[in-house]
């Protein structure tokens, strides 16, 4: 190796002008201690040998050059060498502290080793004996897959004995805690809720008295099962679970009696000609459904949760402020409906029908002490009015369009008539009498028309007649009549307008007479035969007919005689086509002014009254003035 070298290489020995310099050297030591005096001489001498010297080492520089490389190389790999070890230990430190410190956990441990190798064994013990009960364990795995399918099956008798017997389980193995018997018995929990929910939906349906007390068992036996695994006071648990069972009860029952008010196209038809009757029919099928299942539903929670022995002193019974609750929720609901149910029908027999079928459910709940005929009289009693009303307001209708039609046209033939106007007597049926129409109304077909349609408004009473409707009623007879009596005395002003085209000589005759025969016998005739209707008959003495049968005469004479006067002033000057002057002006004006005067206690009320066409009317008599 180079070090080796170096350390065995000989010195050199001076030799040449080394020699020579030390010869030289102790002459000069000679020459200085005999001669101090030659001074230039020695720096001369010792700057000579001074360049011998470093021309010596030069040489041997150049000489050694391959040593001196040779020991900047071994230094300079030393040191990467130092560097990389350095390296090395700082990353096998932590090892070693590790070692150091696993050594001394397992110095520490070494007392403790027997027992937890007891324990290994105890674990190895414990599998071994879990493998020998594999086909139980498989067994117990299958519970939750086996209680689902007998709750799908509708097995719910298998279903809650799996339940039990999971909380047995649990109570078996509550020291030991093991993994598998936990998840088991979570999974049979999650199955638990299962099953309430498919009994309960059982109870959705149409379910008889013996299936729906199974239904109820199964729900009280789950109840059971729940209450073995709760802590505290059981009692009063106990009695919130039996509340909570009757309150799901009767919801469940609840949507299978909603199911019973639905009425397939409700309210589409109208018409009772073109099936109506089947339309009124459904509805009176949802009754009967409605009433039958309310009833069921009620004598089945008495039936299941009424105990026939007094209650503990401890416990508090609901059921029967529950079912008392639930009740008084229905009927509501029940005459809600039925509320915007009636409003399709359209003839008082169907209503009648359908009032009959309510009162029948009433009187049904009144043995559970739910009796609610008071409250459907509210309900039918507007119902009923309507109907009778809806005849007299299209007669009227009638009545005014038929005038303006005829005024307009000028044409009277429509609105007289030459039929015969002898009396009938009245009929006689035990001790009730109906009175005959007037005769004289054939006369005049407008006001008989409207007599027919006042008539069958008062023959739907014959269906459907409520104590309640008389003040009503009699309150729109008085309407009517004002509303008849504005529609003629606007007929008449019109009528009376000079210049009227067409037969306007009979158009007036016809006005007048059509408002006195309202006021002397249509008017009379129509609240007779309301209070008839009514039942409240008055026995009319001989006398008092015969007043009444001269009172009609003199009032047909006077108006036969003044109609007579009238024609023979208009028909003056009809023919030149002028307008009436003179006498027939006077005349005419009088009629007006008797007119007026006779009006002058109701004109406000009846023009407030008057319907939107003869509005019309007015407005149009008004311009034939101006």
């Amino acid at each position: 190796p180079p070090s080796s070298t170096l350390i065995s290489s000989p010195t050199p020995t001076p030799t040449g002008p080394t020699k020579s310099l030390l010869t030289a050297g102790a002459g000069v030591t000679t020459t200085t201690s005999t001669n101090a005096s030659n001074d230039l001489d020695e720096r001369a001498s010792a700057k000579a040998a001074l360049e011998a010297a470093e021309e010596i080492l030069r040489s041997l520089c150049a000489s050694h050059a391959p040593t001196f490389v040779a020991v900047e190389r071994r230094s300079t790999a030393l040191e990467e060498t130092l560097i990389t070890i350095l390296t090395k230990i700082s990353v096998a430190e932590p090892h070693v502290s590790h070692a150091h410190s696993s050594l001394d956990d397992d110095q520490d441990e070494s007392v403790s080793a027997a027992s937890k190798l007891s324990a290994l064994a105890e674990k190895h013990r414990l599998r071994r004996r879990t493998l020998l009960q594999h086909s139980s364990l498989l067994e117990l795995l299958e519970l939750p897959g086996l209680m689902e399918a007998c709750i799908r099956s509708g097995l719910y008798e298998d279903a809650l004995s799996i339940a039990a017997f999971a909380n047995a389980l649990e109570r078996r193995h509550s020291s030991t805690k093991g993994a598998v018997v936990t998840q088991v018995v979570t999974d049979v929990r999650k199955r638990e809720v299962d099953l309430r929910f498919h009994l309960l939906h059982k109870l959705k349906g149409d379910v008889s008295m013996p299936q729906c007390l199974e239904v109820v068992t199964a729900l009280r036996r789950l109840n059971g099962v729940e209450l073995e695994r709760s802590k505290g006071d059981v009692e009063r648990l106990f009695g919130t679970m039996e509340l909570k069972l009757q309150v799901a009860f009767l919801e469940a029952r609840d949507l299978w009696l909603d199911a019973a008010l639905v009425v397939p196209d409700a309210g589409i038809v109208k018409d009772s000609s073109k099936g109506g009757g089947s339309q009124s029919e459904r509805i009176l099928d949802s009754i009967d459904s409605y009433r039958t299942r309310c009833f069921e539903i009620s004598t089945q929670f008495l039936a299941i949760f009424r105990t026939s022995s007094p209650p503990l002193p401890s416990t508090h019974d609901h059921s029967l402020s529950l079912l008392s609750m639930w009740t008084t929720r229905r009927i509501h609901t029940f005459l809600s409906t039925l509320t915007s149910q009636i409003r399709s029908f359209h003839d008082t027999a169907s209503l009648r029908d359908a009032l009959d079928s309510s009162i029948f459910f009433a009187t049904s709940m009144a043995r559970m002490g739910a009796d609610f005929q008071p409250l459907l009289l509210p309900i039918f009693q507007p119902k009923v009015i309507s109907i009778v009303v809806g005849y007299w307001n299209e007669g009227v209708a009638n009545l005014g369009e038929v005038l303006k039609v005829c005024r307009d046209a000028g044409v009277a033939a429509p609105l007289y008539s030459d039929a015969s106007t002898a009396t009938t007597t009245t009929t006689e049926d035990g001790m009730t009498s109906t009175p005959a129409p007037p005769r004289i109304l054939l006369t005049l077909p407008p006001l008989a028309r409207l007599l027919n349609s006042y008539l069958s408004g008062l023959n739907e009473l014959r269906r459907c007649l409520l104590p309640q409707t008389f003040c009503e009623l009699r309150s729109h007879l008085s309407k009517f009549c004002e509303e008849v009596e504005s529609t003629l005395s606007l007929n008449e002003r019109a009528v009376l307008t000079p210049g009227m085209r067409g037969d306007a000589m009979k158009l007036r005759e016809v006005a007048k007479k059509m408002r006195e025969v309202f006021k002397t016998v249509f008017k009379p005739f129509c609240v007779e035969c309301l209070e008839i209707s009514f039942g409240c008959l008055k026995e009319e003495t001989k006398e008092e007919e015969v007043e009444h049968e001269e009172t009609a005469e003199r009032g047909k004479e006077g108006i036969d005689e003044n109609n007579e006067e009238l024609e023979d002033d208009i028909k003056t000057n009809d023919d030149e086509g002028a307008i009436v002057t003179g006498t027939i002006e006077d005349k005419e004006a009088n009629v007006a002014k008797t007119a007026e005067e006779e009006e002058a206690n109701t004109a406000e009320t009846a023009e407030e009254e008057v319907p939107s066409d003869e509005k019309v009317q007015e407005e149009d008599t008004t311009t034939f003035d101006s």
